[in-house]
């Protein structure tokens, strides 16, 4: 019987793997089917079929992952991660990316009552996944490029001013105190408030300055203005 090595565990992808002939080939997040998976492959030898490999629809997700935790913020990777992983488990893990359909995207959100507005966020990651796997010649054209998505709902939860010393008035950290407060008077976003650093404020100014690269949409400067 081929000796393999044994699954291991990626705790920043959530997956378990095993080296094969020096690649490691992915076995899914459930430690007892990655096991089950790992054992079937021993009992069938080396020139078994391996999971997870060719153009199925589980590789192109995993491969457009491994791209996104190398170009991409970590938070932008957790958010497909979170997604992707979802919907991989909603389908055939051997599903062919030629077989999969946009009713396949329908039906797994659907399956989601809970996720309200995130539907869209979740469909959006599908057919980003597909995409990129299309420019980078992985595939052909994406097969869920049709899927319709839900209109992106409005923002317009406004906290007057009686609720916000309300809320202060709760808070007994001072470090979040201060937190809340930035966020009130600049009105930026609470991940910039956590990422701002001494290089970014401009103090004669009286801004911060976020360069392209750190900025959402990753193309033009992000410019928060500071009250007294």
């Amino acid at each position: 019987m081929p000796h393999y090595s044994k699954p291991f565990f990626r705790a920043p992808r959530g997956l378990w793997y095993v080296q094969i002939n020096g690649r490691q080939v992915n076995l899914g997040p459930d430690r007892d089917e990655a096991f089950r998976r790992y054992h079937d492959l021993m009992a069938r030898g080396r020139d078994a079929p391996e999971p997870a490999t060719g153009d199925s629809v589980v590789s192109i997700l995993d491969a457009f992952l491994d791209w996104c935790q190398e170009h991409r913020a970590l938070r932008t990777y957790d958010w497909y991660r979170d997604y992707l992983q979802s919907f991989a488990r909603s389908i055939p893990r051997d599903l062919l990316f030629e077989r999969v359909k946009p009713i396949h995207v329908q039906q797994w959100v659907d399956a989601q009552p809970g996720w309200g507005r995130g539907k869209r966020g979740a469909i959006t990651a599908v057919q980003r996944a597909f995409n990129w796997a299309a420019k980078m010649g992985l595939i052909g054209a994406s097969p869920v490029r049709h899927v319709e998505k839900p209109r992106a709902g409005r923002r317009d939860v406004v906290i007057r001013p009686e609720e916000y010393a309300w809320i202060l008035g709760q808070v007994r950290d001072q470090e979040f105190r201060d937190l809340l407060v930035v966020c009130w008077e600049t009105g930026c976003r609470p991940q910039e408030v956590l990422a701002v650093e001494a290089r970014h404020v401009d103090l004669d100014g009286g801004r911060w300055v976020f360069p392209p690269d750190e900025a959402k949409g990753k193309k033009v400067h992000r410019v928060v203005y500071l009250t007294d």
